[in-house]
């Protein structure tokens, strides 16, 4: 949403009755904006919290724009970050900043963040990536697609369903856009949340980047949070590697897995004893024999 404070106009106050009460609906309404002075005084008065973000950015020659490398991420209740933005002594101060704020994100740009990117074009026009969004058409990609929400048939019309019907997403776009700004000219006002005028919204659609969980997978979840974000392409190949072989192991029968653990015990058994039998100063056949049989025996009990 955005409700410029730049505007000549006021917040409408039927606008200010559907935001305030989007909790009683069971709706969450998210504001974006390079600037905190850029958002509405009323949203800043009602809002539940407020995510504060800044970083260090180089200049990226392959994407010809800047690159963030260090993340400085805040999370602050509103009364507290009023009290921490506006005072220019207490922003400089880390001490009160970390008092002040819920939460704090801060560190270099890891391969978590280099994945949440992927999802969206950080550095490309909103307008634009609607545009490109609307010809959304091989399914098996993950990523967010534009559908339109009719609230009072309980309908989602995708871009692929018009192309069916020989129409194009940008005809219907053009078409609600210009009823919008008619009902807009001649009642002067910002329908509530709950209208039953349909509307555009984006939806994530497409298959996951991941096939699924695994039970590594909170291991390898801390590497993408520690290691930095040029990791990310072996990264991922390791976790979707991880993810195939256990989804393959849960497609093998009961007989099967019993013999691939034995054969995987018993060749982890003759490593380990002809190890522990090289440092042995006495050597017989018989005593490599029974370490190997006691470690295997161990093993399997384990």
């Amino acid at each position: 949403m955005s409700a410029p404070s730049a505007q000549s106009w006021t917040l409408p106050p039927e606008a200010f009755n559907a935001i305030a009460n989007n909790r009683k609906r069971a709706q969450h309404i998210v504001d974006a904006a390079q600037y905190p002075s850029q958002v509405h005084s009323s949203i800043h008065q009602i809002c539940s919290n407020i995510l504060y973000a800044e970083g260090m950015a180089v200049w990226d020659a392959q994407l010809r724009n800047e690159k963030l490398v260090f993340k400085d991420v805040h999370l602050f209740q509103p009364a507290e970050f009023e009290v921490w933005f506006r005072g220019p002594k207490i922003r400089k101060n880390p001490v009160k900043l970390w008092v002040l704020a819920l939460k704090h994100w801060q560190g270099i740009i890891n391969g978590l963040d280099a994945q949440t990117f992927r999802v969206y074009d950080s550095c490309g026009l909103l307008e634009e990536q609607d545009l490109a969004a609307s010809k959304f058409a091989n399914v098996s990609d993950f990523g967010s697609a534009p559908y339109i929400i009719d609230s009072a048939s309980f309908l989602e019309i995708s871009s692929g369903d018009l192309v069916e019907v020989g129409r194009t997403f940008k005809e219907i776009e053009d078409i609600l856009d210009t009823f919008y700004k008619a009902e807009k000219f001649q009642t002067k006002k910002i329908y509530e949340a709950n209208n039953n005028y349909p509307f555009v919204a984006g939806k994530l659609q497409g298959n996951l980047p991941f096939s699924g969980s695994h039970p590594w997978q909170k291991y390898i979840f801390r590497l993408w949070k520690l290691l930095p974000a040029a990791t990310y392409p072996g990264l991922k190949r390791w976790d979707l590697r991880c993810t195939q072989e256990f989804i393959n192991w849960d497609a093998l029968s009961q007989s099967d897995r019993d013999n691939f653990r034995g054969f995987f015990i018993t060749i982890v058994s003759l490593i380990l004893g002809f190890s522990v039998f090289s440092f042995l100063p006495f050597k017989h056949p018989l005593i490599l024999l029974l370490l190997v049989g006691g470690l295997f025996l161990l093993l399997t009990r384990a």
